[in-house]
């Protein structure tokens, strides 16, 4: 049986840490529209999905955080 392998826990990637640089050095007006920009692609895919799509996608989201909801203590909650 091959060897798993496994990705490298607690490590940044190179490229990880230069998009943190990168973000730390822009301008408030570029984050600005650097997240509108998101939003708007984002957007037109949410729109270019099918209905089944779409259901796919909220029901993994629904699952994803219903584990996170189980696994957080009662405290975190508040």
């Amino acid at each position: 049986m091959p060897m798993i392998k496994r990705g490298s826990q607690g490590r940044k990637s190179v490229k990880s840490k230069a998009v943190e640089h990168t973000r730390a050095a822009e301008a408030p007006e570029e984050k600005r529209a650097r997240l509108q920009a998101d939003q708007v692609r984002h957007s037109l895919a949410r729109a270019a999905e099918t209905p089944e799509q779409n259901q796919v996608r909220l029901q993994s989201q629904q699952v994803r955080q219903n584990a996170t909801r189980a696994a957080e203590k009662p405290e975190q909650r508040q």
